[in-house]
């Protein structure tokens, strides 16, 4: 990462692997690989705000009339930092489209998670919601997660 103005700007890999069980309807040959572009600004103390754009590629897949390919990645963020926590409270849009923006091929979602940092990781907990209903897309979302250091 490099930083400058009290920016941030790092290049990440984009990985998606197949974890689905094509005999079942879920998943087939949904890999994907790409790159993309990071920039984190601290806009207080406690509030960072956060966007990425970025690219990937996979081989052509159709999706009753949508034909996934080369895709844009995009997102936006804030987080804030609860003061005298080691909790902080996220919100983030993201999506991804293969036909710049067309609705159908452009899955929009939501969203927010609550974090709380110890000594050797971060447990999170969050929900969302599908903003656009493109295809992939969620009615809602649960989820949870625990992130370790070494």
């Amino acid at each position: 990462p490099a930083t400058s103005n009290g920016c941030t700007f790092a290049v990440a890999p984009y990985i998606q692997l197949q974890t689905g069980n094509e005999d079942a309807g879920l998943g087939g040959e949904d890999w994907a690989i790409g790159i993309r572009g990071i920039l984190d600004k601290k806009l207080s103390e406690n509030t960072l705000f956060t966007a990425n754009i970025g690219y990937a590629y996979q081989s052509e897949e159709d999706l009753a009339q949508i034909s996934i390919n080369h895709t844009l990645l995009f997102g936006l963020g804030l987080v804030y930092e609860i003061p005298g926590t080691t909790s902080y409270v996220a919100g983030e849009i993201y999506g991804r489209s293969e036909e710049l923006f067309e609705t159908e091929s452009t899955p929009v979602e939501l969203l927010v998670s609550y974090g709380y940092r110890f000594p050797k990781g971060t447990f999170v907990i969050g929900g969302g919601a599908g903003l656009v209903d493109g295809y992939g897309a969620s009615d809602w979302r649960l989820f949870t997660g625990l992130r370790m250091r070494m």
